[in-house]
């Protein structure tokens, strides 16, 4: 379901960038986890009911937290925008 995401830690000590798509690269975090769960919170309950059990007192802060594409609703975007070519070509 979730890809893992390397560890590229040695990037700065090496004095190099880090690996594209490294958590590094990626700037996360521990916190990036509670991003992460409000947004899947938000998409599978809704954002009242998930603001209600994250604790967060107005819909405005949740969504600071909740308002992030997951990678599966970018996915179902590039799917309803594919185009495809029912022309057979010789």
């Amino acid at each position: 379901m979730y890809n893992s995401i390397e560890d590229d830690s040695k990037a700065s000590k090496e004095g190099r960038a880090p690996k594209p798509g490294s958590q590094q690269a990626r700037h996360l975090v521990l916190h990036s986890g509670r991003h992460g769960s409000a947004t899947r919170l938000a998409e599978l309950i809704g954002p009242r009911d998930a603001a209600r059990i994250t604790r967060h007192r107005s819909a405005q802060a949740f969504m600071g937290y909740a308002d992030h594409d997951t990678d599966e609703a970018l996915e179902r975007a590039r799917q309803a925008l594919s185009v495809t070519d029912t022309e057979k070509k010789p």
